[in-house]
């Protein structure tokens, strides 16, 4: 019975460099690993030519449930970019992008970072590193601001509190039209709920 192995060409440095070579991969059927590999070289030196005059690494590995896999019979690279060779799972796996690291996902800053960025930046989008330290001072020094205010009447409404960060923005931007710069936490949380109920 035949399996579907995955197959890869991955040219040297120098290959690379000098000829211009790139990584392809394919989806091979053969009854077994040798079988596989015997016909990928075949079929690999038959499309590339020019091949054998390059080093290549070649690896070749059944297909698994789960991991990406390249068309049958068809000479992919773009496979090669989106995955790299696993050694530690002798498997391919996809690449993992790199995430800006002054970037920051706001669904992973704890609930009170959250409320104290939206207060401070009327934002949940596009968080920064920064805007983070910057907003983190109204659940320190700032506590007793308008803002620091507002951070607090959210932490003490769940109601509020437990919504989709977009609504409430709109319950920030609320309170911050509705209450005097001075007012404390129970005022703003007064206007709150009248929000709520309006909504």
């Amino acid at each position: 019975m035949s399996k579907v192995f995955i197959c890869a060409a991955i040219p040297d440095e120098l290959a690379t460099r000098e000829e211009g070579a790139v990584a392809v991969a394919t989806a091979i059927e053969a009854g077994d690993e040798r079988r596989a590999r015997a016909k990928f070289h075949w079929q690999f030196l038959e499309h590339y030519p020019a091949a054998q005059d390059c080093v290549y690494k070649f690896i070749v590995c059944e297909d698994k449930p789960g991991i990406p896999r390249p068309a049958l019979d068809s000479w992919d690279a773009e496979y090669m970019q989106e995955n790299r060779w696993d050694e530690e799972s002798a498997s391919f796996v996809p690449v993992e992008t790199e995430s800006d690291p002054m970037n920051v996902t706001f669904d992973k800053l704890a609930p009170e970072v959250q409320n104290a960025v939206m207060v401070k930046f009327d934002t949940c989008e596009n968080i920064t590193v920064d805007m983070v330290i910057s907003a983190q001072e109204l659940l320190q020094e700032d506590m007793a601001t308008f803002d620091g205010h507002i951070v607090e009447a959210l932490m003490k409404m769940p109601e509020v509190n437990a919504m989709y960060p977009e609504l409430k923005l709109h319950a920030i931007g609320w309170v911050k039209h509705k209450c005097k710069p001075g007012a404390k936490w129970p005022e703003i949380q007064a206007e709150m709920r009248i929000w709520k109920k309006r909504r």
